[in-house]
């Protein structure tokens, strides 16, 4: 299964630890049971810090994150584990349950191949103009 944007599977945004609400684990667990693979793009709603790790020390720094024990601030700044994966990079949130990269990777298998770019990103900061569709 693919999902095309705005996954929102791991949204919880803890300030003391990096973990899953009960919530999440439940459905991630439920999609990994599954008899398939969940891949999906990151869109506009998802924790990009959880997912992708948090790089940016002002931040990691600012209250936000302050009562933040030093050791999860470390697991935060890790994200899942980037994997190689038929020809790009993906998240492991699951064994099968996995966010393609974006930037152009390209993933590929005998009849299909998928590109994906981070459209949201650049709509957002106003790099396409408002009144031009994203697609």
């Amino acid at each position: 299964m693919v999902i095309c944007g705005d996954f929102g599977g791991v949204w919880n945004a803890d300030r003391r630890a990096v973990r899953e609400s009960p919530a999440e684990k439940d459905a991630l667990d439920w999609l990994d049971e599954k008899p398939f693979t969940t891949l999906f793009v990151p869109g506009n709603h998802e924790n990009y810090d959880r997912l992708t790790g948090c790089r940016n020390e002002s931040l990691m720094r600012s209250w936000f994150y302050a009562k933040m024990p030093p050791e999860e601030k470390e697991k935060l700044k890790q994200g899942y584990p980037r994997l190689p994966w038929h020809g790009g990079f993906v998240r492991q949130v699951r064994p099968s349950v996995l966010m393609l990269e974006n930037g152009g990777d390209a993933w590929g298998t005998n009849t299909v191949s998928v590109n994906t770019y981070p459209i949201s990103y650049y709509y957002n900061r106003g790099c396409i103009p408002r009144r031009l569709s994203k697609w």
